[in-house]
């Protein structure tokens, strides 16, 4: 009831979830532990980074340098935490 699902094609976070992982957002949890990853609205778009408390930020996880962290003065909307990611190959 309180899950969802989506195939992640983000460069940002390749690392972690490579090209067409599942992963898998409990909708019902909007309070992301630090160091755990979470589905955000950012500018009202959705965007999976790794949640740090301080200093406050998003970080991505990319084997490319052209992503940085994201530095925040606020928590922005949670949407879900991430409980699962299945990679298909």
């Amino acid at each position: 009831e309180r899950i969802f699902g989506f195939f992640i094609d983000d460069e940002a976070m390749d690392r972690v979830f490579p090209k067409n992982t599942l992963v898998v957002v409990d909708y019902g949890d909007r309070r992301p532990a630090d160091g755990a990853y979470a589905l955000f609205s950012v500018d009202g778009a959705p965007l999976v980074r790794r949640w740090r408390q301080t200093p406050m930020r998003l970080e991505p996880q990319s084997e490319s340098n052209a992503y940085g962290p994201v530095f925040l003065d606020r928590q922005p909307p949670v949407i879900g935490c991430v409980r699962v990611s299945i990679c298909v190959y």
